[in-house]
This record gives C-alpha cells, structure tokens and sequence, in this order.
C-alpha cells in the first residue's frame, strides 16, 4: 500500500460572515466564508509541491429549509445541499439540525465527458453559544451517476468537525478534524464473456489542525495550522 504524508496548510487564512445576529430566533442562522490556503506536500523523496488554494462556503437554514453551497478552486468541485434543517433556541445555546440531498460536481477524468455528477445526502449540525464556544459538524456521502456502460463507480465521503472556544469575547482557539474517502470499483458486466477483476482503489485523507480565531462584528478571522496524511 502506497502512503504519503504531508504536511498542508502552512498557514490558513479564514474570513467569515456570519449573519445570524440579524434576525430574530428561530428565523435564520447562517454563514459565508471565504478560506485562502497555503499548502505544502511532503512525499517522502525531499520534493516538496506548494499549492495555493481557495473556497468559497454558505451554510445554513431558513425557516425549515437547510441549504449549502461549497466551491473549491484548486479541484473545481462544487457541492450543493438542500434539505430539511431544525432551529432551536435554549437560553443562550442555540442549535441547527439539517439533512437531506446532495450533489457534488467536478472535473471528470473520462475523456467523453466535462464534467461528472454525483447524488447523494448531507447531515449538518451547529451548536453556538453566543461570545462562549461553538462546535459544527458537517458530512456528506455522494455517489457517481453513470451514464456509460463499463464506468466504474466512485463514491466520496466527507466529514468535518471544527470546534471553537472564545477566551474573550472578540478571540478564541478552535480545533479542526477532517476525514475523507474517495473510492473506485469496477462494475461487474452484464456480459458473462466481459472479464470482471473486482478491482477497488481508495483513498483516503486525515486531517487535524489548530488555529486562533478573531471575531470582530459580523467578521471572523482564522489563522494556523494543519497536518494531513493521505492513504492509498
């Protein structure tokens, strides 16, 4: 099994909008966030790869409509949610609960097609309270729509959690853990004279991280650190 370990986000830089301070409970809560990346890839051989990226991300609920659009620039893939969502408001805690479809559009690597289409379903949660903590978790699995016989399947699972704490009201320490799955099988034929080696390749990423958060108004500032390991 081939492994390489890298170490990615020299630095993180993180700007937020949050908007849920706008509207009376339990209307609306969401964000905009807008992340630029440093990254630096360590395969073992002392060659060293530097990536810039960028993503752009909303997440959050109206009424009982959930909804999430997430871009990335470096992979061109583009993920879409919309759902049902759950707004709760408990003194201080505010909580949001929301799941139900999902697409996800990227880059195909069939020379036949510009672009492949996955279906699947997300699941997001978020527990605030105001100027003291707040933890989010976001998942989602999405599998390939095939239009052509003989496509492999693939299928992507993502989770991420992010958790902050505030030492003040305006600065806090947050934590970050991501895990990703990205998976291809070969079909089996309908034809009996068609080979079939049930073939599977996967790969998977593991990612944690720190970082120091700055919250002014509606804005908030993040920047740090984060190590990653990927598995074939």
């Amino acid at each position: 099994m081939k492994k390489i370990f890298f170490l990615s986000f020299c630095t993180i830089c993180a700007l937020t909008m949050k908007t849920s301070g706008q509207h009376s409970w339990p209307n609306y809560k969401g964000y905009v966030r807008m992340t630029g990346m440093i990254e630096k890839e360590d395969t073992g051989n002392h060659h060293i790869h530097k990536n810039v990226n960028a993503s752009l991300r909303t997440q959050g609920a109206y009424g009982h409509i959930g909804y999430g659009v997430n871009y990335n620039y470096l992979q061109k893939t583009l993920d879409l949610n919309l759902g049902y969502a759950v707004l709760r408001k408990n003194g201080e805690i505010v909580t949001l609960f929301s799941t139900g479809p999902a697409v996800r559009i990227n880059p195909s690597t069939n020379t036949h097609k510009q672009k492949d289409v996955f279906l699947g379903g997300f699941l997001f949660m978020d527990i605030e309270r105001e100027k003291s903590f707040e933890v989010e978790l976001n998942t989602s699995y999405v599998g390939k729509l095939k239009n052509q016989q003989g496509e492999w399947n693939e299928s992507h699972l993502i989770i991420d959690i992010e958790a902050i704490k505030k030492i003040v009201p305006v600065f806090g320490i947050g934590m970050r853990l991501g895990y990703k799955n990205s998976k291809l099988s070969e079909p089996k034929s309908k034809d009996p004279n068609y080979p079939y080696w049930g073939e599977v390749s996967n790969k998977s990423t593991s990612e944690a991280g720190i970082f120091a958060n700055l919250e002014i108004r509606a804005f908030s500032f993040n920047i740090g650190t984060e190590l990653s390991r990927e598995r074939y």
